[in-house]
């Protein structure tokens, strides 16, 4: 009488014989998710242990660096104008509005442009007397008018200059040089800043004994353009007749400051 052996193709587990990938599959499985339940027992057991504990933030130097780069003016910008005194208002208004009508046709002769000429002083306020010990006595009315003119060829300031002395412009002042895309100029500066300050990381880090890490924060501030040198013959201001005023645009400066925090390691 044979003797029957337990039907083991029911079971969950199959044989090794009867199907072997399956098994390894299922092995693999289970290997990962005892991996994945430690992993995830480590992580809380770590949060529970430094609840109320701040993260550890890293070491950091600051170094602040300013260079300068340099430029040839391209535009000038100056202002002309009248003051004129007269008995009335409308009479002193009329003067300089008369005056300053023909400056302007003649500086447009010269080849600047409509768009840059641009009033920049009207006023017209009477005059008092002082003087006697009764109340302030009215002499006459002033008329004040300026134009600024921005000249974009600088062969033709000492022209504009010169129209100006010859029509007797009575205020001629704040003669200034500019650079009018600074991008570049600046561009220069920065480059010089930064690596000047990189430099001044590099031998704190050193002294430190550290070793110079990457850039937490960064920040900048552009200077002014430095005042540009310039001959001016005060002739011409007063308006006293002369030889023609004689200008030197020089050079502008420009500063570049930089503020860099470095992490120490």
């Amino acid at each position: 009488m044979a003797t029957n052996s337990p039907d083991r193709q029911g079971g969950f587990w199959p044989s090794w014989d009867g199907n072997k990938l399956f098994t390894v599959l299922l092995g693999i499985l289970l290997v990962y998710g005892i991996v994945f339940l430690w992993t995830k027992t480590r992580e809380s057991m770590y949060e529970t242990n430094h609840i109320g504990i701040a993260d550890r933030e890293p070491s950091t130097i600051s170094v602040s660096a300013t260079e300068t780069a340099t430029a040839v003016p391209d535009i000038a910008t100056v202002d002309i104008g009248y003051t004129v005194i007269a008995d009335t208002a409308s009479k002193a208004q009329t003067d300089n509005s008369s005056q300053m009508n023909a400056l302007i046709l003649a500086i447009k002769a010269l080849g600047v442009d409509a768009k840059d000429i641009k009033t920049s002083t009207f006023d017209v306020s009477p005059q008092y007397d002082y003087s006697s010990s009764g109340p302030a006595r009215i002499t006459g009315y002033q008329a004040i008018q300026n134009i600024t003119v921005r000249i974009r060829d600088s062969a033709k300031v000492t022209p504009v200059l010169d129209k100006a002395r010859e029509l007797s412009a009575t205020n001629v002042s704040s003669l200034r040089f500019e650079v009018d895309d600074t991008t570049s100029v600046e561009a220069e500066a920065r480059k010089k800043a930064i690596a000047k300050a990189y430099d001044q990381a590099l031998s704190i880090a050193d002294a430190m004994g550290g070793r110079l890490g990457p850039v937490v924060s960064y920040s900048e501030y552009a200077g002014a353009a430095s005042p540009v040198p310039y001959i001016y013959d005060m002739k011409a201001e007063s308006g006293m007749g002369g030889a023609a005023p004689v200008v030197a645009p020089g050079e502008n400066e420009t500063s570049m400051t930089v503020n860099i925090n470095f992490v120490i390691e």
